[in-house]
């Protein structure tokens, strides 16, 4: 009897990770909401999970169309079956440097959360420049492949350093029972 792997191979060079390594966060983030413990940081987890949930879609949504016979090239589906309702290039977008993608994401939930607005920043200035050098929201390192995502997290940076300045957060009033302190807008 063979014995079964972790990963399956494809024939095409794409090898499945087992449904495992995505179910295990989801219970995580199950029981965070259960216990609210520290209220919003599961959203956190989630939003830190979505990167990789789109890499697995793409990667799903690749097998059945290669088996399908519907790829070509480097193992991304064709545009012609955006009118068959395959669109998967937000997905492609959002899933391709996973990892650090998820990373970034995450802690500019928690700066949110925490409303640590001035690290938000710094945080979607570093996805800037990780974007910018294709190690996040694409499939291979070099300058400039998607630019319009690199721009959306300096956007993104711009706004958090404004409710960084809008915003004052009495930190006095915080404790770990009861979360992050309500802001208050600067006057």
């Amino acid at each position: 009897m063979r014995k079964l792997h972790k990963r399956a191979y494809t024939g095409n060079g794409i090898f499945f990770h087992s449904p495992g390594t995505l179910f295990v966060p989801l219970i995580g983030i199950k029981q965070r909401f259960e216990t609210r413990s520290l209220p919003g940081i599961g959203l956190a987890i989630v939003r830190a999970l979505t990167p990789h949930l789109a890499h697995w879609a793409v990667t799903l949504m690749n097998g059945a169309l290669g088996i399908g016979g519907d790829l070509h090239g480097h193992g991304r589906a064709h545009g012609g079956k955006k009118d068959q309702g395959v669109l998967n290039r937000g997905l492609e977008v959002l899933g391709g440097g996973s990892i650090l993608g998820g990373l970034i994401l995450g802690a500019m939930a928690v700066c949110i959360i925490d409303r640590n607005f001035m690290k938000g920043a710094g945080f979607a200035l570093a996805g800037a420049i990780l974007t910018f050098f294709g190690f996040m929201h694409g499939h291979q390192i070099g300058i400039a492949h998607d630019p319009t995502v690199a721009f959306s997290y300096l956007i993104v940076a711009v706004i958090f350093a404004g409710c960084a300045k809008l915003v004052v957060v009495d930190r006095s009033k915080e404790t770990i029972a009861s979360g992050p302190a309500l802001p208050q807008l600067a006057e």
